[in-house]
């Protein structure tokens, strides 16, 4: 049973993400479960599964975590998957006599196990931490009893302040101030996120710090690509060949003059990066659905000194109407499903990176209309 329940229009303090969209409409009454790390997991994974129910219309149910430090928190949320999932398999059994997923075509187990991950998306994205107006992580919401408690907590957490566990604790925590405050800078106030979006955070700004190395990139800049959170990052390469065309067949050659590389879904912007730096006589014109994409691909082409021959990177869904180019470069969505979820609200931008719908419409359109946007002196490269 929940420690307190907060019923209201709104949430009580601001709820800054853009992963769990459904917590966005306002229409809804906010009822939050305050947990720590020694709540049970079927416990949470009860509360989480209210919504939807008969009685709940209206209502999104949150837990709010209070434990101490975030390591555990992340330990928590963990918890908090494996039964979530261990739940939704035992329900399709019940419900559809599932016994064994290997007895399943490939057809029926994607199916499940792409309804297992819109659930638990959701779910998982309602597991909230208080950050303070510092962003620094807090619990302001405990009681008369558990404030005695966090206060012997702190004073245990003192004496081991010199320890090198202790420093260790305190450098993340420093960490995780840092990553929040650049995210949420102009919040004031304290605020709620979600615990799963901070991890996201961290191993975005892990990616980010270090780089990731592209071997087509030698010699431009520091020969690596810097993705940014929720862009796609370039782990596997081995497509990236494919733009090494040979120089009888590609038009970025066999025009002496200025030519024009177009690069649809641009992303990080890799694929344009190498094509810039393969062939110093191209510019490019850049586009992606994503604005997070669109900063990060502008960011990686001025750290390797390429953005003076970018003619613009563009923030669309569509081919540039009025653009033509030697070559034109995309790499979409490559697997046909939904969305775990659609909202623009929800930033979802790595899953609308992999999955196009079932029809594989951004796929087909680029085919149908690509040859229009063709220079006239080339055929469709």
């Amino acid at each position: 049973t929940p420690d307190r329940v907060i019923v209201g229009l709104k949430p009580p303090l601001p709820l800054l993400t853009s992963q769990a969209n459904n917590l966005h409409h306002n229409k809804h009454h906010l009822v939050a479960t305050f947990v720590d790390e020694n709540t049970p997991a079927k416990n949470v994974q009860s509360v989480l599964s209210r919504n939807g129910n008969e009685d709940d219309v209206g209502d999104v149910h949150v837990v709010v975590y209070e434990g101490r430090k975030f390591g555990r928190a992340q330990q928590f949320v963990s918890s908090v998957r494996r039964r979530l999932r261990e739940q939704f398999f035992l329900e399709m059994a019940k419900e559809e006599m599932i016994r064994n997923m290997d007895d399943l075509s490939v057809g029926e187990q994607w199916k499940y196990y792409r309804k297992q991950k819109e659930i638990e998306a959701d779910q998982l994205n309602r597991i909230l931490i208080q950050v303070q107006s510092n962003h620094q992580l807090s619990n302001n919401f405990l009681g008369e009893t558990d404030a005695k408690k966090s206060k012997q907590n702190r004073t245990r957490w003192s004496t081991k302040s010199n320890t090198s566990k202790g420093r260790k604790s305190n450098k993340i925590d420093t960490y995780i101030q840092t990553i929040l405050q650049r995210v949420n800078g102009n919040q004031i106030g304290s605020y709620l996120v979600p615990i799963r979006e901070i991890s996201s955070r961290i191993g975005a700004d892990q990616w980010y710090e270090k780089g990731v190395p592209v071997h087509l990139l030698d010699g431009c800049g520091d020969g690596k690509i810097h993705p940014h959170y929720n862009v796609y990052p370039p782990t596997r390469q081995e497509y990236l060949n494919l733009l090494c065309v040979p120089d009888d067949t590609n038009p970025l050659v066999q025009n002496n003059n200025s030519t024009v590389v177009m690069d649809v879904g641009c992303g990080t912007g890799i694929l344009s990066a190498i094509l810039l730096h393969r062939h110093k006589n191209a510019s490019a014109i850049l586009t992606d659905i994503s604005p997070l994409a669109v900063d990060c691909a502008s960011d990686n082409l001025t750290r390797l000194g390429l953005m003076d021959r970018v003619r613009g990177i563009h923030l669309t869904d569509q081919l540039l109407a009025d653009a033509e180019a030697d070559l034109i470069v995309c790499n979409p969505p490559w697997i046909p499903g939904k969305v775990a979820n659609q909202s623009v609200e929800c930033g979802n931008w790595l899953e609308k990176a992999i999955y196009d719908d079932v029809n594989s419409t951004m796929l087909f359109g680029f085919l149908r209309g690509v040859s229009r946007h063709m220079s006239i002196n080339h055929s469709a490269k």
